[in-house]
């Protein structure tokens, strides 16, 4: 009679909803760190399936940490360029100098600062910038060196690709006249307007002289491994 009486109080407060027999579904948590080149950790949840629409899928089981890591190459997989000289490691933060995980070493030279407007002139007063590059490839002198000429947007394609040409060119001679690199370690290239680092054009479609500034550019790639 006890356990009839007690069955019978459950499924009451069953049907009035004093009893909650619903489990909740778990949240998933995402943890990113802050640091460029840094991956970005996710927690998948235990949660029930919606009845309608799809579901974005992750990889790993409930509980389990996935790690996605960015393209290599990517901005993001970029950190600043570090080394165990003292005035090396100067020389690379005057530069910004930046660094790869294979170790490569990008330095990036506004074009404002070495050549005139629409000019493959190195400039009197870019000697002490490429200097420092100097340093850096007497430093590594056992590593090949990349040196890529940019520009901005304005302009036909054809003239752009000349003139990233020639200004690479151009960096690779004054190294090579003036500091006595060997010219067979430097490989030159230009890409034109093809791989801006900003946009030139403000999402309005006007100007962007910042961007287009940022563009215009030559990059010393110091091709050494870690």
């Amino acid at each position: 009679m006890k356990l009839l009486i007690r069955s019978s109080m459950v499924v009451l407060a069953l049907s009035l909803g004093l009893i909650s027999c619903r489990s909740q579904p778990s949240t998933s948590t995402i943890e990113t760190t802050p640091a460029q080149g840094s991956s970005l950790t996710v927690t998948p949840a235990t949660a029930p399936n919606p009845t309608s629409g799809s579901n974005p899928s992750t990889s790993g089981t409930p509980g389990s940490t996935l790690t996605v890591q960015p393209a290599q190459g990517s901005y993001l997989t970029e950190k600043r360029a570090t080394a165990s000289d003292p005035q090396i490691q100067k020389t690379l933060t005057d530069l910004d100098a930046r660094q790869t995980p294979k170790g490569e070493i990008i330095v990036a030279l506004s074009g404002d600062v070495l050549f005139d407007f629409d000019k493959a002139t190195i400039r009197a007063d870019a000697k002490e910038t490429l200097a420092k590059i100097d340093r850096l490839l007497e430093y590594y002198s056992k590593a090949p060196v990349e040196i890529d000429g940019h520009t901005d947007a304005i302009g036909n394609d054809q003239y752009n690709q000349n003139l990233s040409n020639q200004r690479a060119a151009a960096v690779r001679d004054y190294l090579v006249s003036n500091f006595k690199i060997d010219n067979n370690r430097l490989k030159t290239q230009g890409f034109g307007k093809t791989q801006p680092v900003a946009a030139n054009t403000k999402p309005d479609g006007s100007d962007n002289p910042q961007g287009r500034q940022l563009n215009r550019r030559v990059e010393v790639k110091i091709q050494r491994s870690t």
